[in-house]
């Protein structure tokens, strides 16, 4: 059964940009994360080997949906790993801090397996 996408990549002349959707905060964090990652590579050639826990704190929902991307960003970028998985829980810890715990599987890259098609800068 195919995984039906909750994103759609949108050609910008200057940059690239995703329209997801997602019936909860936690559906849209998954589905920008995994439309980010098909920009990136081809998702059905990244194996699910490790799996990473990301805990991120912010004090607005726009923030965090902005310290989730950046937090995968600085992951390829630095660590090499691609994923193509996303679990996310989004919990409010008190009453100015909200928190997205994600666990995302997925591999290092490697450079006889995957086709890096962009580089992202930023969310």
């Amino acid at each position: 059964m195919t995984k039906k996408k909750n994103y759609t990549i949108l050609d910008h002349t200057a940059d690239i940009g995703l329209l997801c959707k997602g019936e909860t905060k936690e559906a849209l964090f998954e589905a920008a994360a995994e439309g980010m990652f098909s920009i990136l590579t081809d998702l059905d050639a990244v194996s699910v080997k490790d799996h990473h826990n990301i805990k991120i704190k912010a004090s607005t929902y726009d923030d965090l949906f902005v310290l989730w991307l950046q937090e995968l960003i600085y992951r390829f970028s630095t660590k090499h790993y691609i994923y193509s998985e996303f679990s996310v829980t989004i919990s409010l810890e008190d009453s100015h801090t909200i928190i997205a715990a994600g666990v995302c599987g997925g591999e290092r890259i490697d450079p006889d397996v995957h086709s890096i098609y962009t580089e992202i800068k930023t969310a």
